[in-house]
C-alpha cells in the first residue's frame, strides 16, 4: 500500500511540475507562445478539412443513392395514370421516411428528388412539402440538386429558363 501511495505522489508531483513549467514558458517565452498559436491554427485547419471531407463524402453518398434509384426505377412517365401512380408512391415513401426520423433523411431526399424529376413544376412540390419536412432534408435536397441538376429547377428553388424546364430529366452517369 505504501508503494502505491509513493508512486501516486511521484506522478502527482511530476504532473504539477509539468504544469508549472508549461505555465512559466507560456508566460515568458514569445517563441513558445507562437508555437502554441501555430499548433492551434493547424489543429483548427485539420478539423475544418475533416469536416469538408465528411461533407463531400456525404454528398457523394447521396449522389450515388440518387443515381442508383434512377437506374433501378426510371422516372419516365407516358400517361397521366403512370404519373399519378409514381407521385403517390413517392409521397407515401416520403411520409413513411418522415415517421422514421433522421436515419432516413437520405432516402427521403431521394424520393423528393424523384418527385422533382417527374413533376412538370418542381417548385410546387417544394412549396407543398416545405412545412412538413425538416430543414436538414431541404438542405440535403439543395446539395443534391446542385450536384445533379433537375431541368426546370435549381437549388434556390427558382424556375430556370423555359427551354431548360421542358428538357428531359437528368441523365444518369
Amino acid at each position: 500500500m505504501r508503494a502505491v501511495s509513493i508512486a501516486l505522489t511521484i506522478v502527482a508531483a511530476g504532473a504539477a511540475a509539468y504544469v508549472i513549467s508549461f505555465d512559466y514558458r507560456r508566460r515568458n517565452s514569445t517563441e513558445f507562445r507562437k508555437q502554441l498559436r501555430r499548433n492551434e491554427r493547424k489543429h483548427q485547419k485539420n478539423i475544418e478539412l475533416s469536416k469538408q471531407k465528411e461533407l463531400q463524402q456525404s454528398k457523394n453518398e447521396l449522389k450515388g443513392l440518387i443515381v442508383q434509384s434512377l437506374q433501378e426505377e426510371p422516372t419516365s412517365v407516358s400517361s397521366a395514370e403512370e404519373f399519378e401512380m409514381q407521385m403517390s408512391k413517392e409521397l407515401m415513401k416520403i411520409d413513411s421516411f418522415l415517421h422514421q426520423g433522421e436515419k432516413k433523411y437520405n432516402d427521403m431526399v431521394v424520393s423528393i428528388y424523384r418527385l422533382l424529376v417527374i413533376h412538370p413544376m418542381p417548385k410546387q412540390i417544394i412549396e407543398a412539402l416545405k412545412d412538413n419536412i425538416p430543414k436538414e432534408v431541404l438542405t440535403l435536397l439543395n446539395e443534391a440538386v446542385e450536384t445533379l441538376p433537375i431541368p426546370g429547377y435549381n437549388a434556390t428553388g427558382t424556375p430556370t429558363t423555359v427551354s431548360e424546364a421542358t428538357a428531359a430529366p437528368p441523365t444518369v452517369e
